[in-house]
């Protein structure tokens, strides 16, 4: 059985596509060869953990 090896700068560079440069789902999935659903899957799992960091700083403290 074949592992999954997460590419965090692939993950991010979907992120900035998405929200800096404007790209829809299909032009990423074409730029990285993946289905425009897993363009979005790989999307949301970023701002997920983006918004979960973000909530323990500052339940830390950290950054206020």
């Amino acid at each position: 059985m074949k592992l999954c090896v997460r590419d965090h700068r692939r993950d991010l560079e979907i992120v900035f596509l998405r929200e800096n440069k404007g790209w829809t789902f299909p032009e990423i999935g074409k730029k990285y060869n993946i289905t425009k659903a897993r363009a979005k899957q790989l999307y949301d799992r970023v701002k997920e953990e983006r918004e979960e960091t973000e909530k323990e700083s500052k339940k830390l403290g950290i950054g206020a």
